[in-house]
């Protein structure tokens, strides 16, 4: 499991880091802050409980989210702050969410994305929502995982 990898915590600690989360399809849901868990077994439960959601790809309301609330407003200063994209499809808006992750980018959010599925689209989007194809991973399925640990 690639979360149990990762120090976690709320100290300013270089060797520590804070995970958020927000799910969408058609809607976009805060699943947990930053600063909410305080381990890496925490974090892990947490991530395997957001259920997976069918419905649109409304990836841009996800950037939308990030931009307008602020959601690394509560992690450390000195941190970078990284959003991870995981989807299994292209956007059903692809031009309005090139906009808003360039709207996410603008305030120094780094976008690292992660296409889910054998689909050429999917991955053209991603290298233009994060302006650099080796921010871009791809796995055949979400069984895939274990590549992207490695």
């Amino acid at each position: 499991n690639l979360t149990l990898r990762f120090f976690i915590g709320p100290n300013a600690s270089k060797s520590e880091f804070q995970f958020g989360a927000i799910s969408f399809s058609d809607v976009v849901k805060k699943e947990f802050d930053l600063n909410k868990y305080t381990d890496s077994t925490q974090l892990y439960n947490a991530i395997r409980a957001i259920p997976y959601v069918g419905g649109f790809t409304y990836t841009n309301l996800a950037f939308d989210y990030i931009f307008n609330n602020t959601l690394f407003s509560k992690g450390r200063t000195a941190a970078p702050n990284i959003a991870l994209l995981i989807t299994d499809g292209i956007s059903t808006y692809a031009a309005k969410t090139q906009i808003s992750a360039a709207r996410v980018r603008d305030i120094n959010v780094q976008i690292l994305a992660l296409g889910i599925g054998n689909n050429n689209k999917t991955t053209t989007e991603l290298i233009g929502v994060t302006k650099n194809s080796s921010d871009v991973y791809n796995i055949a399925d979400f069984d895939s995982f274990k590549q992207i640990e490695d």
